[in-house]
């Protein structure tokens, strides 16, 4: 089943019912604990359920009366912003590179199109880039540590402190908010690794986000802006902020949308 399809049956559950368990998705869709947590996921970045423990509730707007997404609107809503700045930023490994990849869901995705890249040794504290790996030839290194099952990537000294034992050619970061009017990437909390030590151990920094966190502001301070050499984000973007971007003297990379992509080919 597609995913497409497997967000489609999630939200006719979670109409029907206003919430839906981890176990029914895997026994509708015939998909792994871990692809139901991540269509979760997805539902919950774009604001269409909340995660609860074993599943989520349903959070109503945005659905047509069949609860179906539209194909041309309600999908770029939901998921195709991740996905295509996941691919596109994914082009900017090479075979034999050494990879950082941090936390989050689009660094998952960003993982899945480098399954068929060889010769590749990544460092990461994410479950859904070790998920995503699982069976390829690359040299997965897991920076251990205390697994927060809420962001399902490994936290603290121990994730610290392997971390500083490495050097990479890349590394891919994310982060809750950007506010481009003082220079500075924002989170939620200070449990991740920091990246101030990542830029120490990287000889090129790359942020990837949806625009839709350019003038967001998240709880924690967490780096400034002039620390990232890259930034690959969607065409959302505007182009004042493009400007205000590449002004700053960043390497601007605006990932063209999965929906954009498809209408090219019709």
């Amino acid at each position: 089943m597609l995913a497409q399809e497997r967000y489609d049956s999630i939200l006719r559950i979670l109409m029907a019912k206003n919430t839906v368990k981890v176990s029914e998705i895997m026994e509708l869709c015939g998909v792994s604990h871990e692809t139901a947590r991540r269509d979760l996921e997805v539902l919950q970045e774009n604001g269409f359920a909340r995660r609860v423990h074993g599943g989520a509730v349903l959070i109503p707007q945005n659905l047509s009366d069949n609860g179906h997404f539209n194909a041309r609107t309600d999908r770029k809503k939901l998921h195709a912003e991740n996905l295509a700045v996941a691919a596109t930023a994914a082009k900017l490994i090479n075979s034999g590179d050494t990879v950082f990849l941090d936390a989050g869901t689009t660094m998952g995705h960003l993982a899945e199109n480098l399954r068929n890249v060889a010769d590749l040794s990544i460092l990461t504290p994410s479950m859904y880039v070790i998920n995503a790996l699982e069976g390829t030839k690359s040299k997965v290194i897991c920076l251990g540590g205390i697994l927060s099952i809420e962001e399902q990537c490994f936290i603290g000294v121990v994730t610290h402190t392997t971390l500083s034992q490495f050097y990479v050619d890349k590394a891919f970061l994310s982060c809750a908010g950007l506010r481009l009017q003082n220079d500075v990437l924002t989170d939620y909390d200070t449990d991740g690794i920091s990246r101030k030590l990542i830029r120490e151990r990287a000889t090129e920094m790359i942020l990837v986000m949806n625009s839709d966190k350019l003038h967001n502001q998240a709880f924690v301070e967490v780096f400034s802006l002039s620390g990232i050499d890259t930034l690959v984000v969607d065409a959302h973007i505007s182009p004042e902020d493009a400007n205000t971007i590449r002004d700053k003297g960043i390497n601007l990379i605006i990932a063209p949308l999965i929906a954009d992509q498809d209408s090219a080919g019709d």
